[in-house]
């Protein structure tokens, strides 16, 4: 009645490139968020019906960001690019309590703590070099330097209800609350005594979910899935970085068995919701002097596809 586990996955993860002369370079060109967690976890059945589980989260993230950066030396106006690369490790807690109600019924509950990520770097100029206007319009020295930051990555609460009617179909609903208002800002400080200050302010966010599973043959299964995420975004404080404030996903699966392995397909498509940039005081969008007096914008018509395949080996 008692398991020992190892989970090794990604909680957290951004994505996004826009070409480097594009009107928001001042903002952001290039950014990525890459995160692995290792959750070592005890479970333990306390009887037939309930059970329990605890997970110690290690969580590592590599994280890049590039923009654009006006630079003087006395002449025109030109941009400098600025690199910045980091890494950092931060610790949490899963916790789990699973009920097996009957044959047919059973309900999960999980709990995610939040995540401190404290991410240590380096700051990369293109050229280096004084800048003029580094006073004028608080932008950084051209200078390379080791540069800091700290992320508060929201704790998360799932409840999952399954229902099995015949052995070979079963339905899921589920929904997830992620606390994201606890990620209040991003902000960067380099070595150099430059800061720069991001505010979020999110909105804490639902995930509504629902899926079926059906094995038409005892070595074949089939999945479908839906789930729709409520905007978190604050669009007082948008920025480039990740231009979604709500998604709809629709996802497909199939899935064989032979023997000790399974071998598992799955295709997600996302339509994402349109975002307003017009009202944002993110840095480098609003009144920009530096690109011809560009404020605001909007991203629409955003879609994502996700392909999926996984082996697994039971001994």
């Amino acid at each position: 009645n008692v398991w020992l586990g190892l989970g090794v996955f990604s909680r957290f993860g951004v994505g996004n490139s826009y070409d480097g002369g594009w009107t928001g370079r001042y903002n952001i060109y290039d950014v990525g968020l890459q995160s692995v967690s290792f959750v070592p976890t005890v479970a333990y059945k306390i009887n037939d019906i309930f059970s329990v589980s605890l997970g110690v989260e290690a969580l590592y993230a590599s994280v890049y960001m590039g923009s654009k950066i006006p630079t003087s030396t006395g002449g025109p106006v030109w941009d400098n690019d600025l690199q910045v690369q980091g890494q950092g490790w931060g610790v949490g807690a899963h916790l789990g309590l699973h009920m097996r109600l009957n044959e047919q019924w059973s309900v999960g509950l999980a709990y995610k703590s939040q995540v401190t990520l404290n991410v240590n770097g380096d700051a990369e100029f293109g050229r280096q070099g004084p800048n003029l206007l580094t006073r004028m319009a608080h932008l950084p020295e051209a200078r390379d330097c080791s540069a800091n930051a700290t992320v508060q990555l929201p704790d998360s609460l799932a409840l999952g209800v399954a229902y099995k009617p015949l052995d070979n179909l079963s339905f899921e609903v589920g929904a997830i609350w992620t606390r994201w208002s606890t990620y209040n800002a991003l902000n960067l400080y380099l070595d150099s005594g430059y800061s720069s200050i991001s505010n979020k302010e999110w909105r804490d966010g639902w995930n509504f979910n629902a899926s079926v599973e059906y094995k038409p043959l005892d070595w074949w299964s089939l999945r479908a899935g839906f789930a729709y995420e409520t905007p978190v975004l604050n669009e007082n404080h948008a920025d480039f970085m990740m231009p979604t404030s709500g998604r709809t996903t629709l996802s497909l699966g199939t899935g064989v068995r032979r023997n000790d392995w399974t071998l598992d397909f799955a295709y997600a498509h996302l339509w994402i919701n349109p975002t307003d940039y017009d009202r944002t005081d993110a840095a480098g969008i609003r009144n920009n002097p530096f690109n011809g007096g560009f404020t605001g914008g909007h991203s629409e018509n955003v879609v994502a596809n996700i392909y999926m395949f996984s082996v697994g080996y039971t001994f």
